[in-house]
């Protein structure tokens, strides 16, 4: 129950579940029980920051796979306490107990949980600023995640393989694998890595001025805040506000009326009173640019802008953005480097 909990994103029941199945397990005597039930705790601990308990858990849990002879469990915990290494920033003992864990897997032929071990090292050899290892664990992984048909996983390794390239300033050769990681995931309700893929494709289309990129990450963005609960469409809102403000102002002015007619037919509604508020706020930021554009009433525009980024505490800066005409603000950019 506590896993189905979890798959669904309600955590706190989750955590309630498991701590009720860990007591009943441990006065039933039944250590399979136990050990699996071990096995979420600790994920659930980490969730909610509380590190050292996630640890207990996971030593525990691998001291009762040694005793059962559960290779692939003493793994599993392996990898768990591999993580909370890294958070720890240990990433030498991370990068130990998680090539422990990859072997293991191997020799138990367990693809899945092998593919778990070599993005795990990834983040180990992230960490430690190997990046030429990090680069050849997720081409591996990535490689190892196509095999298996896991679109999620490949998504992620694509994810990962761009951060190596970010780090590595190859930031060309990250973007097509940040496109990937997003495009993968968008419109399969799997938003909440895609919100963290979001972001990461934005940040490095923002470094290469590139406006197609950054078009197509606020479409992708809108789906998610349309398909998203607010943990997701938070975060995703101001990466397609970012990534339409700098696509304005780096984008060709010949590209401009297609790219944003695309961008306002999938942001606004005909009806927009029946939209959930932050899908309101998206629509009325289209119709803003809209506005903006087009010179239409600046006074006016500045106005909305003001309300509107009063309604947002100021976060996605839209009076400041749209306070000159629009040929002003790019030729401003371009004179700062833009």
């Amino acid at each position: 129950m506590a896993s189905l909990l979890m798959s669904q994103g309600d955590y706190d029941r989750a955590l309630r579940s498991a701590g009720d199945a860990r007591d009943l397990f441990t006065e039933q005597h039944d250590d399979q029980g136990l050990m699996r039930t071990l096995g979420t705790l600790g994920p659930l601990m980490m969730r909610f920051g509380r590190y050292p308990e996630a640890m207990a858990y996971a030593e525990q849990g691998h001291a009762l796979a040694v005793r059962l002879e559960g290779r692939e469990d003493q793994a599993s915990f392996l990898l768990q306490r591999s993580t909370l290494h890294q958070v720890d920033g240990d990433f030498d003992t991370a990068t130990t107990e998680v090539i422990e864990a990859l072997e293991t897997y191997r020799s138990c032929q367990d693809e899945r949980g092998e593919l778990s071990a070599l993005r795990t090292l990834t983040a180990c050899y992230r960490g430690k600023g190997d990046l030429r290892a990090a680069g050849g664990c997720s081409l591996s992984a990535l490689a190892l995640a196509k095999k298996l048909g896991a679109r999620t996983a490949v998504a992620e390794c694509h994810d990962d393989l761009g951060q190596v390239y970010t780090l590595m300033e190859r930031h060309a050769e990250a973007l097509p694998h940040y496109r990937e990681a997003v495009s993968a995931v968008v419109g399969r309700g799997a938003t909440e890595v895609g919100s963290v893929f979001l972001a990461h494709l934005v940040d490095c289309a923002i470094r290469l001025g590139d406006a197609e990129a950054l078009w197509a990450a606020a479409g992708w963005g809108t789906t998610m805040c349309g398909e998203g609960g607010e943990r997701q469409w938070s975060r995703a809102l101001p990466e397609v506000v970012g990534a339409v403000k700098e696509a304005l102002l780096v984008g060709s002015p010949d590209t401009l009326p297609n790219q944003i007619a695309t961008f306002v037919m999938g942001a606004t509604s005909a009806d927009p009173e029946s939209l959930p508020d932050h899908m309101s706020l998206l629509n009325d930021f289209a119709v803003l640019v809209l506005k903006w554009l087009t010179n239409e009433d600046p006074a006016a525009t500045v106005s909305r802008a003001r309300r509107m980024d009063a309604s947002t505490q100021g976060a996605l800066g839209l009076a400041e953005f749209v306070t000159l005409p629009y040929e002003v603000q790019v030729l401003r950019h371009k004179a700062r480097g833009g």
